[in-house]
């Protein structure tokens, strides 16, 4: 069985009799029925007290006193004497009564005394009473749990509770927080209810020392209310224009909203209805003019609520500018929002668009009064913004305006004061105005002498014109003056006045007229095929007279695109040329040429079109030259070792005499072809006015053609080639055999090369640049006979001895006697066609004496078989 002690009034626990004199203690002591309890009283030492008991039933005026015990002895007298004990250290004065089993009988106040001397000097009182637990707690007015309640209301909230020993105590909770604690029995809170009690949960709480653990009662209240309405988004809301915006609200009322409304609150119009507690409603692409206050409403059974917002629209500003004309100045307006503006600078424009200047950062533009009023015309543009981009992402906004304000007549910077003209050429002399207001009247002056409109010679239209304000070329629209000359005269190239009037004033420009024009176009001569490369040659025209440069322009027939040469100079009149290099081979080319100096170009020329030459891959060709050059070198080697034999065996020398100038037709070479024998070298200066003849023909020769096939100095078998020894020798005639000569140069390998057995008919001419063929020597083939004069007077003759239709029979060349002076000659080495410009205009198709060489000496040879 459990023992509790109630002492003190917190505790209830435990009790402590102080035994004094005339002090009483008073205690109240609660028990469970069946528990065991210690009634304490502490007393002096080595003294005894008595417990006695008030029975509780007895006439309450009348108190009955049970004794209990007498020091550690019990009453045997009383029913419960076998449950009672004396406990403690008496010896310390620890009287303690103890009942077990504790029941009902039991309860009463309980009195321990100590008497001293017959007085009792200390008493003390103990109430031991049956605990009973507190029961039936209860919200008045509620159903099953909920209270039902109008917001606005006073609402009474009781918790009542049947009360137990010892008595309860009751709380009442909102949630988890306390509001008020009172009992025993019942416990009242009162409040006006409000949206936010709804659903709230209130507790009561009834505590108990009966109880091991509390009794909750719970309550919910049901606020019925009018709907709660409110937009979603922030108010006001701000939206920038262009963009959706979409008005969201909701609804929260109890019962719930049956019906809810977004109106517009301008012209109260409903935009939407929704049949649920949230409603929606966008406006795609907002303007300006949707800004305002929007209205929704929600209704339920107890009633109608509605809520307001605000709609700002941000846009960028549109400007627009004004002009102060009595002050001359601009006024940048801006109209956006939000109304704080960031200035840019002005601009200055042209009607075209060109910027003439840039001016300050302000809402005001006042213009200098030291400026002409033609500079202040043109396009004004004020550039504001206020941090909201347009539809296009641009957060800068601009107006404009046009300011043009009258003033005289300007001549623009466009105009010359010096332009040009040709000889019995017309020209128009033009010059260009702006005037604001109209030209009232124009007169050109040129040596006292008026030219005026009624003679068509003054030519008058609108047109865009080019001036330069402020370092800036811009255009603007304006009158081009045009006087118009027929057949120019040395008296027209002198100064003409171009006057010009309004109805503000009038201005004067001068022009001096001088000679020049722009370049006639160009002449192509000839355009010469290589194997990649092109040489054109043209003729320039008239300059214009100035200094002229020409543009020469080449593309594939394929090609859209002209490629173009650097500018070549004219490097003297008539006779330009060029050669294009890097082109491909065997390709068809267009070329064409155009003039150009500082007063502009000339037209181009008619396309030449011309195809490279093909790269020649015949081997055959080069063994051949390679073969002919070596046999060359032996034979010359071979006659200058007989030459100098002779020569200082026999004490001869050879004495050859040429005419000043050679005449000899490709026509007549066809027929008849000379064999020149210069082996022979003598003394003498005979030769010095042939030999200028020939390098003057060789320099007309390039100067007129250089064809890919000749790009170096032409040589002909009939040249007279000096050497370093002969132009020494002064007493003797150097007589060359070119057959043999030219095989040592480089001019024969290239020939060769470029001449093959194929091309007889196109080397069918045999002139002064033609090698010979093969011939062989019979009685009845072709004689070619070249007289030689002898020193002593003697005639003597060489002649040489060719076949041309069997090519592969040897050559014979004999002198007089019919002796042959020479080792056989190899043939078999085809020369190079003389192309037919190399023919001199001047040649004629008579004989000269030309066609014979005299020779000196040859006398007594043996003739070879």
């Amino acid at each position: 069985m459990s023992l509790r002690l109630l002492c003190n009034i917190s505790s209830f626990l435990e009790i402590f009799i102080l035994c004094a004199t005339h002090s009483i203690d008073t205690h109240n002591i609660f028990i469970s029925n069946g528990d065991s309890v210690i009634l304490k009283c502490d007393v002096l030492p080595n003294s005894k007290s008595t417990w006695d008991k008030e029975n509780p039933r007895a006439n309450k005026t009348y108190k009955e006193v049970i004794p209990q015990a007498d020091g550690k002895y019990i009453n045997p007298k009383i029913p419960n004497k076998n449950r009672l004990e004396i406990v403690g250290n008496i010896s310390k004065g620890d009287y303690n009564l103890q009942i077990q089993n504790v029941s009902s009988s039991d309860e009463g106040t309980y009195k321990c005394s100590q008497k001293v001397n017959g007085t009792i000097v200390r008493e003390h009182h103990v109430t031991l009473q049956i605990e009973v637990k507190p029961k039936n707690v209860e919200v008045l007015h509620s159903e099953n749990g909920f209270i039902d309640v109008e917001e606005g209301k006073f609402l009474n909230l009781t918790c009542s509770v049947q009360s137990g020993i010892p008595p309860e105590t009751i709380t009442w909770f909102n949630r988890s927080s306390p509001v008020k604690s009172g009992g025993p029995g019942n416990l009242t809170i009162s409040f006006i209810t409000q949206k936010n009690h709804h659903n709230n949960q209130f507790s009561c709480k009834v505590e108990a020392d009966s109880l091991l653990i509390p009794i909750y009662k719970n309550i919910t209240i049901d606020i019925k209310y009018k709907p709660y309405v409110k937009f979603i988004d922030s108010n006001p809301i701000i939206v920038t224009e262009n963009n959706n915006l979409t008005l969201l609200c909701s609804s929260d009322g109890n019962p719930m909203v049956n019906e809810m409304q977004i109106l517009n609150q301008v012209n109260n119009q409903v935009l939407t209805r929704c049949l649920q507690s949230t409603c929606s409603f966008t406006i795609s692409k907002i303007k300006r003019k949707d800004a305002g206050i929007y209205i929704c409403n929600a209704e339920n059974t107890f009633g109608i609520t509605e809520t307001v917002v605000k709609v700002n629209i941000t846009y960028p500003p549109s400007v627009t500018v004004t002009q102060h004309i009595g002050r001359l100045a601009l006024q940048c307006n801006p109209d956006g929002n939000p109304p704080t503006y960031t200035f840019h600078l002005w601009k200055h424009r042209s009607k075209f668009g060109e910027t003439i200047r840039k001016l300050n950062y302000s809402r005001h533009l006042n213009f200098p009064t030291s400026e002409r009023n033609y500079h202040k015309n043109g396009v004004y543009i004020c550039s504001v913004e206020n941090g909201i981009e347009d539809i296009n992402g641009l957060s800068v906004q601009s107006g404009q305006t046009i300011v043009q304000l009258t003033d005289k007549p300007i001549f623009v910077s466009q105009n010359s004061k010096t332009q040009y003209g040709r000889f019995g050429h017309y020209v128009d002399i033009t010059v260009y105005v702006y005037s604001f207001p109209e030209l009232t009247s124009v007169n050109v002056v040129r040596n006292d002498t008026c030219f005026v409109n009624k003679n068509n010679l003054v030519y008058i239209e609108n047109s865009t014109l080019i001036d330069t304000l402020f370092n800036t070329e811009f255009r603007i629209i304006g009158t081009t003056i045009r006087l118009h000359r027929y057949n120019l005269t040395k008296d027209d190239f002198t100064f003409y006045q171009f006057n010009v009037t309004n109805k503000i004033g009038h201005a004067i420009h001068a022009v001096e007229l001088t000679a020049a024009d722009k370049p006639e176009k160009p002449n192509i001569k000839e355009v010469i095929p290589g194997i990649e490369n092109l040489k054109v040659s043209w003729t320039s025209t008239f300059n214009g007279g100035k200094e002229q440069q020409f543009i020469l322009e080449y593309k594939t027939v394929e090609d859209s695109k002209w490629n173009k040469v650097s500018p070549i100079n004219e490097t003297f009149d008539n006779c330009c040329h060029h050669v294009i290099e890097n082109l491909v081979a065997s390709t068809d080319y267009m070329v064409r040429i155009h003039a150009t100096n500082e007063l502009g170009d000339s037209k181009f020329t008619d396309i030449k079109r011309v195809k490279t030459v093909a790269v020649n891959t015949d081997q055959s060709g080069i063994t051949s030259t390679i073969i002919g050059l070596i046999l060359g070198i032996v034979v010359v080697v071979t006659v200058l070792t007989l030459s100098l034999f002779l020569y200082l065996k026999r004490g001869y020398f050879i004495k050859t005499k040429f005419p000043s100038q050679s005449s000899i037709q490709d026509d007549e070479l066809q027929d008849e072809m000379a064999v020149e024998n210069y082996i022979y070298q003598s003394q003498g200066n005979t030769l010095e006015n042939r030999n200028q003849q020939v390098q003057s023909d060789k320099q007309r020769s390039a100067n007129r053609q250089k064809t890919p096939l000749l790009q170096g100095s032409i040589e002909s078998p009939y040249q007279n080639h000096f050497t370093a020894n002969s132009l020494k020798n002064e007493a003797s005639l150097a007589v060359e055999n070119n057959l043999y000569h030219s095989q040592t140069s480089g001019n024969l390998l290239r020939r060769m090369h470029h001449c093959d057995k194929s091309s007889v008919n196109f080397c069918r001419n045999a002139s002064r640049d033609n090698m010979l063929q093969n011939m062989p020597s019979h009685s009845n083939e072709r004689t070619f006979k070249i007289a030689h004069e002898q020193y002593n007077g003697a005639l003597h003759y060489v002649e040489v001895v060719v076949d041309p239709l069997d090519p592969t029979k040897e050559v014979r060349i004999h002198g007089t006697n019919d002796r042959t002076i020479y080792a056989d000659i190899e043939t078999g080495v085809v020369g190079v066609p003389l192309n037919e410009i190399d023919r001199d205009d001047d040649d004629t198709d008579e004989d000269d004496d030309d066609d014979f060489m005299y020779i000196d000496g040859i006398i007594d040879y043996t003739k070879k078989s």
